[in-house]
């Protein structure tokens, strides 16, 4: 991934954990809810994980393109994969 890039997501990232109204309102602490603390719907161990994983990083995805577009960027940002083949 480009300097660029990586630049762009992790200021996108940071944008997610800006705190709105006081401390643990920001959208990073909501989503992260999922995965335990305050809230446990997490799903390891489960024969449901995959799908409810899946559900979860699509929800993690969408607010780091609505925290890009926030930021004056197109929206145009996602999870960067490994290229196993290379």
């Amino acid at each position: 991934m480009p300097k660029a890039d990586q630049t762009r997501w992790a200021m996108a990232m940071k944008k997610l954990m800006e705190n709105k109204s006081g401390p643990q309102t920001s959208e990073f602490f909501r989503i992260a809810g999922y995965h335990g603390w305050p809230n446990d719907f997490c799903q390891h161990g489960q024969e449901t994980f995959p799908a409810w994983h899946r559900g979860y990083m699509c929800d993690v995805e969408q607010a780091l393109i609505k925290a890009d577009k926030a930021l004056g960027n197109d929206g145009n940002i996602g999870f960067p994969l490994l290229d196993w083949t290379g």
